[in-house]
C-alpha cells in the first residue's frame, strides 16, 4: 500500500549517466554530428520527462495524499521495520484496506495515478531506446578509428 500511494519515481541510471557525460564537458569531444544531435535531442526529451513528472504526477500525488489523510491511519505505517522510528501504535485502529478500496473516489484516484505513472514509464522506455541508439552510434564510431 505504501508503494502504491507514494512511489512514482525510480532511479534511472541512464539519465544519471547522460547528466554525468554532459557535466564533465566530454560531450564536446564528439566529432560525429549525428551523435551530437542525438545527445541534444536526448537532453530535450529528458527535460520533457522532468516536466511530465512535475506537472502531472506531482499534482496527482497531492490528491493521493488526501486518501491517506482522509481514509487511513498513517500512524500505523510508522511501525514498518524499515523505519527508524520509535512510535507506540498500541491502541491505533487497524487500516481496513478493503473498505478503503471499496470507495469509488479512492479507486479512481489510484487508477488515475497508475495511468499517469504508466505514461512516465513509457516515456522512460523511449528514452532508453534513444540511449541504446546513441551507444550503438558511439560504438560504431569507435570501431572506425
Amino acid at each position: 500500500m505504501i508503494a502504491m500511494i507514494w512511489d512514482f519515481e525510480s532511479n534511472v541510471p541512464v539519465i544519471n549517466s547522460y547528466a554525468e557525460i554532459k557535466n564533465t564537458g566530454k560531450a564536446s569531444l564528439i566529432s560525429n554530428r549525428e551523435i551530437r544531435q542525438k545527445f541534444t535531442n536526448l537532453e530535450l526529451k529528458i527535460n520533457n520527462l522532468n516536466t511530465l513528472v512535475k506537472d502531472r504526477l506531482t499534482v496527482q500525488q497531492i490528491r493521493i495524499d488526501n486518501i491517506v489523510q482522509d481514509h487511513l491511519n498513517l500512524v500505523r505505517f510508522t511501525a514498518d521495520p524499515t523505519n527508524n522510528l520509535e512510535v507506540n501504535i498500541q491502541g491505533e485502529p487497524e487500516n481496513n484496506y478493503l473498505e478503503v478500496l471499496k470507495r469509488p473516489s479512492v479507486r479512481n484516484l489510484l487508477a488515475m495515478k497508475l495511468l499517469l505513472t504508466d505514461d512516465v514509464l513509457k516515456f522512460r522506455m523511449e528514452l532508453q531506446n534513444e540511449i541504446d541508439l546513441i551507444i550503438e552510434l558511439i560504438d560504431k564510431e569507435l570501431r572506425a578509428f
